[in-house]
């Protein structure tokens, strides 16, 4: 069966067109997505998406707010399958400490075609490590260096997840967070004659809500995703990682990723209700702290 190979690109323009040309163009331009309402800004990462062949329910894609500008940046969700669906290799060419406190790792990308590019990680690298710390700090910048060279070849040049703790001031903004804001410049909505639906507040409430959203695979894993980004945001994105990982752990995995394989989708969704249990305990653990300093 002939194939026509100029679908996603037709596919990518009629996206697209759906968004006003000067507002598009300060997008291309600056990566500025605070103009676009809820919808564009769906239609602008499916677009992406076409664009490089990810899967939009996979959530390769987050929002950060940054030198006051809402952008995009890709998790680790995006630069793992882009590597798959391009057939990427990557290889470490070089390793050095650079003056003495910081630690550098320089990777290739291949792909088939013959296509090359290559990328640096970088992590700080002070006298006084612990082994221990040492050994993450160079998996860090592994990690770093190969998803930055990932992006940098398929030509996507956006942030990866990795570089956002040394971006002073970059706040990760939760999907939620994003559709209550209106687009920048837009007028004050007029007040409702009725009275909007509200956001769950109670524990009761979210955890009927994220079980309702829980229907498939790809729900649960995105919403096992949007967990990890909250924890990030309430701890910090170091703190909020590594306890979301032992999170993970209490459900014998390690990785989201973890339950793609032997675990069973149905533990998944055990594991996003008690994580999201979890979660509120902290938030009210923090708001405690808070009223009491």
């Amino acid at each position: 069966m002939h194939q026509d190979k100029s679908a996603p690109a037709r596919q990518q323009q009629q996206t697209l067109a759906q968004i006003d040309p000067a507002t598009l163009e300060k997008i291309l331009l600056t990566g500025d997505l605070s103009e676009l309402n809820n919808v564009q800004r769906l239609q602008y990462i499916k677009a992406v998406c076409e664009s490089v062949g990810l899967n939009p329910l996979t959530k390769p894609f987050s929002y950060i707010k940054f030198d006051g500008r809402l952008l995009l940046y890709a998790r680790k969700e995006a630069t793992e399958q882009l590597r798959q669906i391009h057939n990427i290799s990557v290889k470490m060419l070089d390793r050095e400490i650079v003056g003495e406190d910081v630690y550098m790792i320089r990777s290739q990308a291949t792909m088939p075609n013959g296509r090359t590019d290559e990328a640096i990680g970088a992590v700080p690298w002070p006298k006084n490590m612990t082994p221990s710390e040492k050994a993450n700090a160079i998996m860090k910048a592994e990690t770093k260096s190969k998803r930055r060279v990932t992006l940098s070849v398929t030509g996507l040049g956006m942030i990866d997840e990795s570089e956002i703790e040394t971006m002073a001031g970059a706040q990760r903004i939760s999907d939620a967070d994003v559709e209550r804001e209106p687009p920048a410049g837009a007028a004050p909505a007029a007040p409702p004659t009725v009275a909007a639906p509200q956001a769950p507040t109670t524990r009761e409430a979210k955890a009927a809500a994220l079980k309702e959203r829980m229907r498939h695979r790809d729900d649960v894993l995105a919403a096992l995703a949007d967990l990890r980004d909250q924890c990030m945001q309430l701890a910090g994105d170091t703190a909020g990682s590594k306890a979301f990982t032992e999170m993970l752990k209490l459900h014998g995995v390690e990785t989201i990723d973890g339950f793609s394989g032997v675990k069973s989708i149905g533990d998944a969704r055990i594991a996003a209700l008690d994580i999201q249990d979890r979660i509120e305990n902290m938030r009210e653990s923090l708001r405690r702290e808070k009223q009491d300093a």
